[in-house]
């Protein structure tokens, strides 16, 4: 794989899960890791894998020997650690590290991570320029709704399509000359009722530190203008912004002043003060109360040539959120509704409906697709009309179910499959490594598996009598028959016959048998932590992508019991709950 593919696919490769290899929590003392890498090392020394008539066998041990003294290395090390516990794998393999400090704290080492990646990654942000574009379609449907009076008896109304009355596109581009500074050049195009017009900006920012910047822009369109702002934080909870601009008009410069001084007031509610002096002097207070499920905002603003009040509130959903907002003032009265979905990782379709007096009534379409917007603003009635409010809220509705349901939901089911398979080439290599690990780790495990299943049915303990990891839906429709020979409580051992070879696996599911009963404690007890468990010895990703459960049935003081749990989910048996 090539830098620029191994670096596109980054994000797709599975890491590997010390913890869960190990088998220990996250929180495990040093005393707990130590103990279980000890436990791994008896199961995997070369030197108890030493046979002549395989020589292959030795070797597949100091393989999974080294895996274990590689988790144990990390995981023992406070240093190492703290910097996998904060950036996983990816942070110890970044070069810079030996000039950190041993004693730092994860959240000290998080952040010198971000300083060494921000070193490494220069040359690729100064290549960036992070094109950003918009485009706004204005529509006019008034003809629909709106009546008139014709003196005329033979005039018929006829249906008109709708009239495009101005269209607007914006893009800018970015440039990064070093890390602190940003270069954006930007340009408009509009045309309205068959005018044009244009204009574009070029502008400057520069990082002053974590706590402020400063930027400069020049742009030239209806008249040259000159702008300059500054942003600082002030405290903790308390940060500032000023600008200033000057604008060249035909009666000569219009300076604009504005400032913002915002206070963090809660933990989800900030509150701010912006002064407006010179054009359309104006002042405006604000109150945005945000949390993971509602957003809220309030603004009060006295001004030349309108005043007004605003209040709006969002309920934020699983993929969207549903808005509705009020605004009164000089100019009259709008209520606006509306709701936003979220179609992908990166798209998003919004549409709101503003009913105002004088306004009267419109409808916008908003469709953002990563950094590019789509707006259509629509005007339906020039006054209140019942019917522009009815068919503006119904036909986005019933439109959006159409679409979904012959475009988006097809071109995900397009995508999800193509990301699967993108993560299963990505991950190939890798999961025919671990694929191989898992089957000589079970080879290795036999004389292990044998002897803790000859403890266990001495002590009438913990047997188990069949384990299956693989996609969740095989799993929960596999059926194991109670009055199996496997699972009988005869005179059948799992010593002399394992418990998966007279069954069919599942597809993609992987037969677990042995690595589990040879995870059980002395105590007649099997723990396994939170965390993916294709990590575990004796494991693998059968069905990358998929979403996976683990079945385990099993034997406790001659009972048959049986469980299934989620991928991730810690387990605990025996458990009085499982017995069949």
């Amino acid at each position: 794989m090539d830098e620029d593919n191994a670096e596109e696919g980054g994000s797709l490769l599975e890491e590997e899960d010390y913890y869960m290899f190990l088998n220990v929590p996250r929180t495990a003392t040093p005393e707990e890791v130590t103990a279980a890498y000890k436990k791994l090392g008896r199961l995997y020394h070369p030197d108890k894998h030493v046979d002549p008539d395989n020589p292959q066998k030795k070797q597949e041990a100091e393989i999974l020997f080294h895996r274990a003294k590689k988790a144990y290395d990390v995981l023992i090390d406070p240093h190492r650690r703290a910097i996998y516990d904060s950036l996983g794998v990816k942070g110890l393999k970044t070069e810079g590290w030996e000039l950190v400090q041993r004693t730092r704290t994860p959240a000290e080492i998080r952040e010198e991570y971000e300083r060494i990646a921000r070193q490494n990654e220069e040359r690729q942000l100064q290549q960036k320029t992070n094109p950003k574009g918009q485009l706004t379609v204005h529509l006019n449907c008034t003809d629909w709704f709106d009546t008139y009076e014709y003196d005329d008896p033979d005039y018929i109304d006829e249906f008109r399509l709708p009239e495009v009355s101005g269209v607007s596109l914006q893009q800018s581009v970015e440039a990064h000359p070093t890390l602190r500074d940003c270069t954006t050049l930007a340009g408009q195009a509009n045309t309205s009722n068959g005018v044009g017009t244009g204009s574009f900006a070029v502008t400057w920012r520069r990082l002053l530190g974590p706590r402020g910047w400063v930027e400069s822009e020049f742009s030239a369109g209806s008249g040259p203008t000159l702008s300059l702002r500054a942003f600082r934080t002030l405290s903790k909870h308390v940060f500032g912004n000023a600008g200033l601009t000057l604008q060249a008009t035909d009666r000569g410069i219009a300076p604009v002043l504005q400032s913002t001084l915002a206070m963090q007031l809660s933990k989800s509610t900030m509150g701010s003060l912006v002064w407006r002096a010179g054009m359309a002097s104006s002042m405006t207070v604000s109150i945005t109360r945000d949390t993971p499920s509602m957003h809220f905002v309030s603004m009060l603003q006295f001004g030349i040539p309108h005043s007004f009040a605003f209040v709006a509130y969002s309920h934020k959903l699983k993929d969207g959120k549903i808005r509705v907002g009020v605004r009164g003032g000089t100019f009259g009265i709008q209520v606006e509704y509306g709701a936003e979905k979220k179609v992908s990782q990166y798209s998003t379709v919004s549409a709101t409906m503003t009913v105002g007096i004088p306004t009267g009534v419109s409808l916008k379409i908003r469709v953002v697709r990563a950094s590019y917007t789509f707006s259509f603003p629509i005007r339906l009635s020039e006054e209140v009309v019942p019917a522009a409010i009815f068919y503006g809220t119904v036909i986005p509705v019933l439109g959006w179910l159409v679409v979904k349901g012959l475009i988006i939901d097809p071109y995900l089911a397009r995508e999800k499959l193509a990301e699967k398979e993108k993560q299963r080439q990505a991950n190939q290599t890798r999961i025919a490594q671990k694929r191989r690990e898992a089957e000589s780790s079970i080879n290795l495990m036999q004389q292990t598996y044998a002897r803790i299943c000859s403890d266990e049915e001495k002590k009438n303990g913990l047997l188990i009598i069949i384990a299956v990891y693989g996609v969740a839906s095989n799993i929960d429709s596999f059926s194991i028959p109670a009055g199996s020979s496997s699972s009988s409580s005869g005179n059948v051992s799992p010593v002399a016959m394992p418990a998966g070879q007279n069954r069919e696996i599942p597809e993609d599911c992987i037969d677990v048998t042995i690595p589990l009963q040879c995870l059980v404690q002395q105590d007649s007890k099997l723990y396994l932590v939170e965390g993916s468990k294709n990590e575990l010895p004796g494991f693998y990703d059968p069905c990358i992508g998929e979403d996976k459960k683990l079945l385990i049935q099993y034997k406790f003081r001659g009972k048959l019991h049986e469980t299934i749990l989620e991928d991730s989910e810690a387990l605990t048996i025996p458990r009085q709950g499982h017995r069949l």
